[in-house]
């Protein structure tokens, strides 16, 4: 198992992950709590960091209208396991296959039984920037929901590879 540090950023109910970036980099740039999402993405992407869209397609009271940034991320979270309909992981998929993007997977667990969701990789990964190369590459990594392995083809939407 390889745990690296990153963080989750809200505008609005809409949630990005950021990857590839630390503690001395949030503090050198305080300004970040005014910044808007493309601003984010330009200068996260800037210092290498990478830029995720999460759950594009969540709808929930807190969330006034569903926003898609296409141009203004690195990818899209595809799979978030603490939905109980695959519907919005669905769409988020079909969102990042016509926009040619990189996709995550995660539990967005916030308790311990909830953890059930997330990446694997065909090779071990070394440090946060070998798991962002991984995620950019769209190469050897398998989708984890529910303790099922999901393919995901970039010519066809993901498909239920058995446990």
């Amino acid at each position: 198992l390889s745990v690296f540090f990153g963080w989750e950023e809200s505008f609005e109910g809409n949630d990005f992950l950021i990857f590839g970036l630390d503690k001395e980099w949030l503090l050198e740039h305080p300004e970040i709590l005014t910044w808007s999402i493309e601003e984010h993405y330009k200068y996260i992407k800037a210092d290498g960091g990478l830029f995720i869209h999460a759950h594009p397609f969540r709808e929930a009271d807190y969330i006034k209208k569903i926003r898609l940034f296409p141009k203004d991320c690195d990818g899209v979270e595809i799979i978030n396991s603490s939905h109980r309909n695959m519907k919005y992981d669905k769409r988020a998929s079909r969102y990042a296959l016509n926009n040619n993007m990189a996709i995550m997977a995660g539990s967005d667990s916030h308790h311990v039984d909830d953890i059930r969701g997330g990446m694997l990789f065909d090779h071990k990964l070394k440090d946060i920037n070998d798991f962002i190369n991984s995620v950019k590459a769209r190469e050897g990594i398998e989708i984890v929901r529910d303790c099922r392995k999901l393919s995901y083809n970039y010519k066809k939407t993901f498909s239920n590879r058995g446990k």
